[in-house]
């Protein structure tokens, strides 16, 4: 008898879970559609998108989100850099109509929803952030790396793409001859950015002649060098430096990647080597100054990159 009792007592036991996890699935998918358009995913994929919130949709079944990209490579890429907006309790749940029609309802919108923003998108997003009292909104070309929450603080990051003499981006395919992805650029705080009192840049109103530098510049052969977009100055014991036209870039120190002392001798490939590492800083809105890293480029094709970098910046900070 007392098998029998224990026996009914653990059905009674394992039907009472299972209603209590059914009601939790049906007042979580209520809470989680609430927000939303069902018959207008368009409407919610233009809200979100303009919020930056580029994840797709995903359903939250049996404790697993299911992303309902399908293969769909820009959805694929979206849920991989940014993961999944998931919608909670939607477990089918028999005795329960009205929750399972709901269930249905929302695969329906996910899947509309999904596939309206991989074609709004295509596949590409935008991050936003704040840094040196300027807000930032970078696009995916760029890879950002920011500290981990509650540690260090908003100076500390930094963004890189490549350079492929056309546009910026991730490296797309690396090629056999060097630089393999083309040329590597970063950029980071400016040199003043941990100090609290932060000086606004001068570099607009540099002389651009190197009489500001503090230091004497010796020429070189490159004098009789031309390269496209760069006004030779002169050299020190290691570095060349060079003036672009636009007054918001700072002095462009270039040197090769070795040890050597490169005055008054200058090697007679360096024009077109691009064994070099460049230097620069753009001024940006609120007269913020920010440094610029250059890795790869020759002295032939560093400007361009450097007005394209610097077009991008103004309109990231815009």
């Amino acid at each position: 008898m007392s098998r029998i009792l224990l026996g009914f007592g653990l059905i009674l036991a394992w039907a009472g879970c299972s209603d209590l996890e059914s009601t939790a699935d049906v007042r979580a998918l209520k809470a989680a559609v609430a927000p939303l358009h069902l018959d207008d995913p368009a409407r919610d994929v233009r809200g979100n998108v303009a919020r930056l919130d580029f994840r797709p949709i995903g359903l939250r079944d049996h404790g697993t989100c299911a992303g309902y990209t399908g293969k769909d490579a820009r959805l694929v890429k979206l849920q991989a850099r940014l993961g999944t907006r998931c919608l909670r309790g939607a477990t089918l749940r028999p005795g329960f109509p009205a929750h399972d029609r709901l269930v249905y309802a929302a695969r329906a919108y996910a899947r509309a929803y999904n596939a309206i923003l991989a074609d709004t998108t295509g596949g590409h997003f935008s991050v936003r952030f704040t840094a040196d009292g300027l807000t930032w909104t970078v696009p995916d070309r760029f890879e950002i790396l920011l500290p981990p929450a509650g540690r260090g603080h908003n100076r500390d990051w930094e963004m890189y793409a490549y350079w492929d003499g056309q546009s910026l981006g991730p490296c797309r395919e690396a090629r056999k001859s060097p630089p393999p992805c083309g040329s590597f650029v970063r950029i980071i705080p400016g040199s003043r950015h941990d100090d609290p009192g932060r000086a606004p840049s001068r570099l607009s109103s540099s002389h651009r002649d190197g009489s500001d530098l503090g230091f004497t510049l010796t020429p070189t052969r490159l004098r009789s060098e031309h390269f496209p977009g760069l006004k030779y100055l002169g050299s020190t014991a290691k570095e060349h430096y060079f003036a672009m036209e636009s007054p918001y870039i700072g002095y462009v120190r270039c040197w090769e990647d070795s040890d050597r002392y490169i005055v008054p001798a200058v090697d007679p490939g360096l024009p077109d080597s691009h064994a070099l590492t460049c230097w620069t800083s753009f001024e940006l809105a609120n007269r913020t100054e920010v440094n610029v890293q250059v890795w790869n480029a020759s002295l032939r094709d560093v400007a361009p990159l450097l007005a394209r970098l610097y077009a991008q910046a103004r309109a990231m900070t815009a």
